[in-house]
């Protein structure tokens, strides 16, 4: 009868060891699970800030009329900045808290024609995303900026975006400050 009291005793830390792994493996897949899930959510943000952008520019070169919209985006505030720029020429983005200029874009570009960019790039590649994209409609060129650079500030995961069409923008939507 002493034996099998012995068997229980030391039978006992292996089935508290085992039970200890099971556990740590179960906390890891929910942290995995859990970080999957908050990337997934950054990359549907960035995917439908840029849908959304699309669709309001094209609807105003659509229009048959003048407009002048002001337009609030939800957005990731894992970025600062989201940044119209011309590619085709240098550029220069300045805010009392930007410099940024074509060089430090220039590995983001992909093709001829980006013109939106996320502020900092880096944090696009963290989630498996792009930090260009190259706004159109019908692949014909829409957009028209004020200068060579227009930046707008992400403030609480949004972002304000002008848009202006009217008999000087000669059909295309321009966007300003």
């Amino acid at each position: 009868m002493e034996k099998s009291k012995r068997a229980q005793i030391t039978g006992l830390p292996f089935q508290f060891i085992f039970s200890l792994i099971i556990i740590a493996i179960t906390l890891f897949v929910a942290v995995w699970a859990i970080r999957i899930f908050l990337a997934r959510s950054e990359q549907a943000k960035i995917g439908n800030f840029v849908t959304e952008v699309k669709n309001e520019i094209n609807e105003l070169w659509f229009s048959s009329y003048e407009a002048e919209k002001n337009v609030s985006f939800d957005f990731s505030n894992k970025f600062t900045y989201v940044c119209f720029a011309n590619t085709s020429e240098n550029f220069l983005c300045r805010d009392s808290n930007l410099n940024l200029h074509k060089d430090d874009v220039e590995q983001y570009i992909s093709r001829e024609g980006i013109n939106l960019f996320l502020v900092p790039p880096e944090k696009a590649l963290d989630y498996d995303m792009s930090a260009a994209y190259y706004i159109s409609c019908e692949g014909k060129e829409c957009v028209m900026l004020e200068r060579a650079c227009v930046c707008f500030p992400v403030i609480d995961g949004k972002v304000k975006i002008n848009f202006v069409k009217n008999e000087t923008t000669n059909g295309k939507v321009l966007i300003k400050e």
